[in-house]
């Protein structure tokens, strides 16, 4: 965790963090892929976000 900052950017970050965590655990994948893990996620989050802007 960043110390300092902003409260808000701060709680994003963990939230983010708690929800790849989970996503590694229900499938299993190595904290070592986070960063694919990341890039899965944000595969489905941008095209989500798009739709639900409309």
């Amino acid at each position: 965790m960043v110390a300092g900052g902003l409260s808000s950017f701060d709680t994003m970050v963990d939230k983010a963090h708690h929800l790849l965590k989970a996503i590694e655990q229900a499938y299993g994948r190595p904290k070592e892929r986070r960063k694919q893990t990341h890039a899965a996620l944000r595969a489905v989050r941008h095209p989500l976000r798009e739709l639900v802007g409309r």
